[in-house]
């Protein structure tokens, strides 16, 4: 999911990797928070919702655990 970002630290996509239960958020300014046995559903409201980055800061994040994270560590890490 894409966002348009409105400012440096503004989410600009969400992903969900079904296998580790992990919703992502990468933000404009190169962080991502990672948040960690978030269920499906989950990120399906938040594919839906009108304001996916207030649903995502106002409940999932105050939910479940969570940790911010370099954009760029996060894609050496992966390889």
């Amino acid at each position: 999911m894409r966002l348009v970002p409105a400012h440096p630290r503004a989410t600009a996509s969400f992903a969900y990797d079904p296998a580790s239960r992990t919703l992502s958020a990468y933000h404009a300014d190169g962080k991502v928070t990672l948040c960690s046995d978030v269920p499906a559903a989950m990120f399906h409201i938040l594919q839906k919702t009108p304001t996916p980055e207030e649903f995502f800061f106002a409940y999932v994040v105050s939910r479940f655990p969570c940790e911010i994270a370099s954009a760029r560590l996060k894609r050496q890490a992966s390889r």
